[in-house]
């Protein structure tokens, strides 16, 4: 609406543009949406210039990768029930707020170390993905291939790294799969340790393979990882050892992991 009227309207073509209009108009009068747990109100409202342009996102995936391997806010958010599911509506909330479409968090081995816990994680965790995705907001779990490289106690499919276990792999996926409508699984291969290459390639395969019949309507992803000393010699070509993705499914999408 022009300038100086009572109202603005947002015009969108669905659910979560409705919601990043409206935000933008908050954002209009004022309101900062600085972190999950602390907005900033004006304590007087002022409404600026009515914003007539048609706003389109640059990138199709627009979000966060929380580190639940570590003891931070949203750890505590993601991975804890008896926290309660409000942080983690919160964060679900501002990803929006900031014009978002994304979050995905890290799973950790004590739901399969645990019957107690599977039992508690996994209602409280179709709880978050049915919000999120009641929000318009696409849901991402990420887990390790091989145990052996795992040094934060993450969820592995194979908790060696001897063979390509499909039977260990299968009975992983089954607990993060069954009832759990996640939109995408991210394979990670951990830090600082490397596996035979071939052997790299075939559970990789095998993981993708398993995935693509139980869970049809996600993507698979599978995360690049930096390491200039994690060397591997395939294909008669010698490159970092994460590198071995380009070598698997095609279908895999690679997510790749930079640092400063």
């Amino acid at each position: 609406e022009p300038a100086g009227t009572a109202s603005w309207t947002v015009h969108a073509h669905d659910v979560l543009g409705a919601q990043y209009g409206t935000a933008a108009a908050l954002e209009n009068l004022g309101f900062r949406f600085r972190h999950p747990f602390d907005h900033y109100v004006p304590d007087v409202i002022t409404a600026g210039s009515a914003d007539t342009r048609v706003h389109a996102p640059q990138v199709r995936v627009r979000g966060l990768h929380v580190h639940t391997e570590h003891p931070i806010e949203s750890y505590f958010a993601f991975w804890e029930p008896s926290n309660g599911s409000a942080d983690a509506h919160r964060i679900i909330d501002w990803i929006v707020d900031n014009r978002g479409n994304y979050i995905e968090w890290f799973g950790l081995n004590d739901i399969v170390a645990e019957q107690s816990r599977y039992a508690a994680w996994r209602p409280f965790t179709q709880e978050l993905i049915s919000y999120a995705h009641m929000r318009g907001v696409r849901v991402g779990f990420a887990f390790e291939l091989f145990g052996a490289g795992d040094l934060q106690q993450g969820f592995n499919l194979v908790d060696g790294s001897a063979a390509d276990d499909s039977a260990e792999i299968a009975s992983r996926l089954q607990l993060v799969t069954d009832g759990l409508p996640f939109d995408v699984y991210q394979l990670s291969f951990g830090e600082f340790f490397d596996s035979d290459a071939q052997l790299f390639i075939d559970s990789t395969n095998d993981a993708a393979a398993q995935l693509r019949q139980i869970a049809p309507n996600a993507e698979r992803h599978a995360v690049v990882h930096d390491g200039g000393t994690q060397l591997v010699t395939y294909d008669d070509r010698t490159f970092i050892y994460y590198f071995l993705v380009q070598y698997c499914d095609p279908s895999i999408i690679p997510d790749i992991h930079t640092t400063l």
